[in-house]
Formats: C-alpha cells, structure tokens, sequence
C-alpha cells in the first residue's frame, strides 16, 4: 500500500515490484487480491508485453460462512479458477517453458494461501473476529483452518464453480495409485505434496508409503522469471481498452537457462517394491452368452475421479451372494449393447457421476451417445435386461446428476426393464446413507422375487429364468 505494507499476497511481492519499476500501473484503489496482468516474451531478442485480464473473465468467489458469519467482515476473495503458469514441459532434454494449464481447486490449497504466515497469514485476524483465545492449549490456529476450510467450500459451492475436498482428493489419489501399481507396477510421488495440510492422519494418502522419484516427460515447477531475467528498459503494455501504451523493454538473461535450472535436478530412479493391490485389473468387457435360463449380473461405472469405480466394486461384493460367479465389474466406457446375447437374461446395475454441464464422465461420452442414439429396433436384446441406476453428484448444480438420469431415461426408452427409480447421491450429504438405501433395496426386491418364485424371475423376453 502507500505506506509500503504488503496488502497483497507476500509470495508475489518480487514480481509486482519488477513490473511496477517498469512502467505497470497496479488498479486504483489497491485491494488484497488484484490480479496481476500476465507477461509473454516470445522470444529472447523481443520485448516483454503485458496483457491484464479483463475483470469479466476474472472471476473472485466472496468467501462467506453461514456457520460462521463474523468471518464476512473480512472481506475475503479468492479466485474462482487456478491458473498455473510457473511451470515446464520437459521433453527428451527440450524445455516448454510456456505451458500454462488450469484445473480446479482444492479447498486446503485455498486455505494455506489466505493462513500460511508467507502468505496471508490471516489467522490472528479470524481468530479475534471469531473470539478464539490465541495459545497453543486452544488449538486456535487448527479451528481457524477448520473455518476456514468450511467457508471455501460453502462459498464456491453457492457460487457453482468447482471444488474438491482434501477427504476426496486423498481417496482419488489412493485410487490412482492402485492402478498405476497395477497397470506398471510403479508410482512415484512426493508424500510432503500430496497430504494435505488438514487432515493429516484422517486421509488415506497420510498412510501411504511412497518413493519420490521423477520420470520423463514431466511438467514441473520452474524458476521465477525475476530471477532468470535481467529487466533492462521498458516494457510493451496493452490496456484493456483499445488505446495501446508502447514502451519496450528488452529482457537479458542474469544467468543460463540451464544454471538456473541445476537446482531442480532429478532425484535418482528407485525399484519399486511389490505391493499388495487393493482390487484387480478393471474387468476387460465380457458379455458372453449366459446360459440357458441364466441371469448375469453386470455393474457398470462412469468416472472422473474413481469414486464411481469404488462404488462398483463395494456394491460388487454386496449383490454377489445373489449371483455368484456370473456377476462381472466392467468399465462402461469400454461397454459394448451389440455383444450382449439376445437370448441372454442381464440385471444391469450403472453406477456414474456427472461432470461439467450435465454431462457424463469423459471417458464416457461415447458410449452415453450411443446409448442415447440407438432406436428400440436396432437391438433386440433390451427386453431382457433388468436395470438400476445410481447417480453420484452435486445439488448447488442445477445439472445435479444429470448423466444418471439421461441413462436412465434411455434405457427406459429402450424398453429395459426398469428395477427402482435412479438412486440420486449428492455429496453435499453424503453419498454413502443413499447408496447403502440403493443396495438395500435392490437387494430387498431381487430376494422377494427369488423367494417367491425360487426358479422364475420375469422379463419381457421371455416369461422366466431360472435363479438357481
């Protein structure tokens, strides 16, 4: 500010002096979070040109707590999409230094910036808003984390960006894990970066063992651009209107690209051990006739993150008694109607979320398309297959799980037979309470038909199978 105090965040405090010297003007007046414009040089030999972004396309979640509203006085911000532009490609000895990428954020990381004390350091200023006695025997500073943690999650959610929870990124990560140790047999990784900040010992990643190596190609964190540049004159910056301010400036390298990056070596390479894997390969596609008079069961998943996977698996293990060794976990994204037997007899159990705007999972976009595209006459193998759906998604969204219920709609379309209405979770509640209701009553109507007709179960293809 104008008494030289860091309004902003510390962390950034080098790069807005190197760009303030040089002829930028920071907005009026100055807030805690003002955006800083973004820098490109082309090239070695050519100026350095400033673009600022747009306030329209820049967009800052209030943060604000129902829970806990003292906290709305402090005025809060954060940005809505993490940006990350300090990073490399690193190709057969070939950097990419210009290889910015964006995903969403995780509610932790959103708290260590506004709480750390290189950053923010805002927990002195929750805490006497909140009233917390500030000594260690209190816990003041893990409660201001807690608070904070709910309010970021609260506030994009009411906003409808996306987010994550620290809970569920450690169980996406664990996902992960298992199968890249299944599928190469290694996966390294940087425990210090992967357990989150809150939490520790209460997420599974906390209890993972890991090697922290580094294999290539690999996108990594490069040196800041103050450090590697020598600032000589001016600089080229565009305003946001249409007028253009041209002064240049001509960037020297205080040091080689190379020594800069020496501090960034490559640990070495370690054998990975063998370890025991959580669950197997995911299942190729296998629809192989059923015998006569047989039903198969099939648990199909749609997933972005590999929580739909881990529903699968579970209600694999629950709905087995009911048909032992003809019962299949396959991913629906590889799945294939056309290869079902039509004189097979299939109870038909998918499990997905939803992502985007209503849309399915990526890796699902096909077979949804397909699925949504085939006409009641192309395939005749429908009028035997048994279905239920059960959804997983996000009520602040007005999509909420919107993939489950097209699946559903489609298959009713096609003239399945349809079980139970889609069992909808929303995380927001929790998805386990619902899910364990879908299997329970799954389970509930497949025992009644079999215990009122031990040896016939009906479709509309046929007038019974055998469930013996």
């Amino acid at each position: 500010d104008d008494k030289g105090n860091i309004l902003g965040d510390p962390s950034q405090v080098a790069f807005t002096k190197c760009l303030i010297e040089k002829g930028w003007e920071p907005p009026s007046p100055k807030t805690p979070f003002d955006t800083l414009p973004v820098a490109i040089q082309a090239s070695e030999d050519e100026v350095v040109e400033l673009f600022s972004i747009p306030e329209e396309i820049c967009h800052l979640v209030d943060i604000k707590s129902s829970q806990c509203p003292q906290i709305d006085k402090l005025g809060l911000k954060w940005f809505a999409i993490p940006l990350i532009t300090n990073f490399l490609v690193d190709v057969g000895g070939v950097y990419y230094p210009c290889c910015p990428f964006n995903g969403w954020f995780m509610e932790s990381e959103i708290v260590r910036d506004l709480i750390d004390t290189q950053r923010y350091n805002l927990s002195s200023q929750i805490a006497n808003i909140v009233g917390l006695k500030q000594i260690n025997v209190s816990l003041w500073k893990d409660e201001c984390q807690l608070i904070i943690a709910k309010a970021v999650l609260e506030s994009f959610q009411r906003n409808n960006y996306s987010i994550v929870d620290h809970h569920s990124a450690s169980d996406g990560f664990i996902r992960f894990y298992h199968k890249e140790m299944n599928t190469r047999g290694y996966c390294p990784g940087d425990w210090g970066w992967i357990v989150p900040p809150i939490g520790g010992s209460t997420t599974k990643v906390f209890h993972q063992e890991m090697l922290n190596y580094q294999l290539k190609p690999m996108y990594r964190l490069q040196p800041a651009p103050q450090n590697i540049y020598k600032f000589k004159n001016k600089m080229k910056i565009h305003s946001s209107g249409p007028s253009l301010m041209s002064t240049e400036v001509t960037l020297k390298r205080e040091e080689s690209i190379e020594e800069a990056r020496s501090t960034y070596e490559e640990q070495p390479q370690e054998t990975t051990e063998d370890f025991n894997l959580k669950k197997g390969k995911t299942n190729k596609v296998n629809t192989a006739a059923t015998g006569q008079g047989e039903i198969k069961c099939l648990i199909l998943f749609l997933t972005e993150t590999g929580k739909s996977e881990d529903f699968a698996y579970e209600a694999a293990g629950l709905l087995q008694k009911f048909y032992k060794d003809r019962l299949e976990v396959l991913n629906m994204a590889e799945f294939d109607f056309s290869a079902l037997n039509a004189h097979g007899f299939y109870d038909l159990f998918i499990i997905t979320s939803t992502f985007g705007s209503g849309e399915s999972p990526s890796s699902g976009k096909k077979i949804c398309q397909t699925l949504k595209d085939l006409q009641l006459d192309e395939l005749k193998v429908f009028g035997n297959i048994r279905f239920s759906v059960f959804g997983l998604g996000n009520s602040n969204y007005e999509t909420f799980n919107q993939c489950a219920k097209n699946i559903d709609i489609n298959l009713k379309r096609l003239e399945a037979i349809q079980l139970l209405e889609p069992f909808l979770a929303d995380e927001c509640e929790g998805e386990a309470p619902i899910f364990s209701k879908w299997i329970n009553d799954l389970s509930r109507k497949i025992e009644v038909e079999i215990n009122s007709s031990p040896t016939a179960i009906s479709y509309k293809g046929n007038a019974s199978v055998n469930t013996m």
